[in-house]
């Protein structure tokens, strides 16, 4: 994908449930709670974010991955409200 990105100039539209290896791959992203966009932006802004990096990477506040991260696809992240 990276050499057909970087050479053709393709984009391709990747439906992954491993947050993590989708956001390796991913320039930009879209995370989806019960069917409608609960966060959007670059990989590293999704990383970033607490609520991303706890619910779907399952890394805690300390930055070391936890086990049994949350399942439940009814309170993933809030999408943030517009000013």
């Amino acid at each position: 994908m990276r050499t057909l990105d970087r050479e053709q100039g393709t984009t391709f539209l990747l439906s992954e449930q491993n947050a993590t290896l989708a956001l390796d791959h991913a320039d930009f992203g879209h995370v989806l709670v019960n069917g409608r966009v609960g966060a959007a932006g670059t990989a590293s802004e999704l990383r970033a974010r607490p609520d991303i990096r706890s619910f779907y990477l399952g890394i805690d506040e300390s930055g070391r991955r936890r086990f049994g991260a949350q399942t439940s696809a009814t309170s993933g992240p809030q999408k943030a409200q517009q000013s």
